[in-house]
């Protein structure tokens, strides 16, 4: 039998991601990590870099 879940989201901004980027950061890395991925710690923080930036 299959178990369902709901996940819920929650667009966030300013001063709260900031606070919760070390969690986000931690997940993120854990989960693409692995193939096929494989993103390495620089691959990580270019996408970090990208949350940061003002949307254009």
């Amino acid at each position: 039998m299959t178990r369902r879940e709901t996940i819920t989201t929650e667009r966030m901004a300013g001063a709260p991601v900031a606070r919760a980027e070390d969690a986000f950061r931690l997940v993120y890395a854990e989960v693409f990590a692995e193939p096929p991925y494989g993103e390495t710690a620089a691959d990580v923080a270019a996408s970090f870099r990208r949350l940061r930036s003002p949307d254009p």
